[in-house]
């Protein structure tokens, strides 16, 4: 597929490694309403892949239809998805259990609302555990579950066990979620805006825990998030989505310096970074995000688009590759090579500063809330 930035699933020595997920021409509906309308993605087996947006641009159906977890009234009606190289569109409610938890995790947003309560923390770790380990022991699984709390941070895990989700910080809830969600091994993480509700120096050490795992386990991270910030310094790779489409497809080094699509330019844009002046008025992006029931014609971002022209009003632009060098960039944009050219003469230093500013972050002291 044109738009598809991919890891082959070809064998031989020197072939790519073979997806850990890959969604093919995805259309996500809500009765007669497209939600995602035709998205193709491969995930490799420990790729960080980040996917960027607005409210409603549809990043978060995408990886509930991943997992096979859209609510009542959404449904999967174009293309597949594939985990770990199975099919899983159309497969029953069972057989998906199977694979949750096991090749595929979620990681929630809200660590809060996600545990239950009334539960100890070592009681909802060991309930995944033998979700997918019937017959062990429970001093095996209460071993495991330490294990797993250990692992992700969280202080005298033994301890901790018997605690409730109301005696953890936000930080050491959200390890919590990982540490369920990664109590099988699974093949790929997703990661539905993990740190939104977390404070920036927090933010960075859950990250930084994501990428160890991802970096040491080789598990596959795709991580949503709003903040093309945090997605550009953590993910190997980001897909830009607007409306329900992947507009575009970048290596994440490449950003900053190379975004070809008139939409992640002004996400960039509209960011507070490191040496911009004080007074200096942020750029914003003018108008709103199209009513998915009710697209414009040709290019859904052109109502919003200083590129725009009638050709980008009347015809709608197909994914294709620009990329300059060997990494792919797969943009839909009549113009993106203009645009490029315009971002890479103007917006040089701007990765090296907010990648400073990010190790300032990372390099800071736990506040004493993580260490409850």
């Amino acid at each position: 597929m044109a738009q598809e930035i991919a890891a082959s699933g070809t064998a031989g020595p020197n072939a790519a490694p073979r997806a850990v997920l890959a969604l093919d021409d995805v259309q996500v509906s809500y009765g007669t309403t497209l939600t995602v309308r035709g998205v193709t993605l491969t995930v490799a087996p420990g790729e960080k892949v980040g996917i960027v947006g607005e409210s409603g641009s549809g990043k978060s159906t995408l990886a509930l239809a991943a997992m096979g977890l859209l609510p009542a009234g959404g449904a999967v009606t174009g293309g597949s998805v594939s985990v770990a190289g199975r099919e899983i569109s159309g497969l029953r409610e069972r057989e998906l259990d199977r694979l949750r938890g096991k090749s595929m995790s979620l990681v929630f947003q809200d660590p809060l609302s996600a545990l239950d309560p009334v539960k100890s923390i070592g009681s909802q770790i060991g309930e995944a555990i033998r979700a997918h380990s019937r017959g062990l022991s429970r001093a095996k699984v209460r071993a495991r579950a330490i294990e797993l709390l250990n692992a992700v941070g969280v202080p005298e895990p033994a301890r901790r066990l018997g605690q409730y989700p109301h005696e953890y910080s936000g930080g050491m809830r959200q390890r919590v979620l990982i540490a369920i969600a990664i109590a099988n091994d699974p093949a790929v993480l997703i990661a539905d805006e993990p740190t939104t509700a977390l404070d920036v120096t927090t933010q960075a050490q859950v990250l930084e825990l994501l990428d160890t795992l991802s970096r040491e386990r080789g598990i596959a991270v795709v991580l949503v998030s709003h903040d093309i910030g945090v997605i550009a310094e953590f993910c190997d790779r980001v897909v830009v989505m607007y409306a329900g489409r992947a507009v575009e497809q970048i290596e994440a080094s490449g950003l900053f310096g190379a975004s070809a699509h008139p939409y992640t330019v002004a996400l960039l844009d509209s960011l507070p970074l490191p040496g911009r002046d004080r007074g200096e008025e942020l750029a914003w992006i003018p108008g709103a995000p199209p009513a998915m029931s009710r697209m414009p014609g040709g290019c859904a971002f052109s109502p919003r688009c200083a590129w725009a022209t009638d050709h980008c009003r009347a015809e709608r632009p197909e994914p294709r590759d620009v990329s300059a060098g060997s990494a792919p960039q797969v943009v839909e944009c009549h113009r993106a090579e203009e645009v490029r050219a315009v971002r890479a003469a103007s917006d040089e230093e701007v990765r090296a500063a907010l990648s400073a500013e990010i190790g300032d972050i990372r390099s800071a002291p736990a506040t004493r809330e993580d260490a409850r």
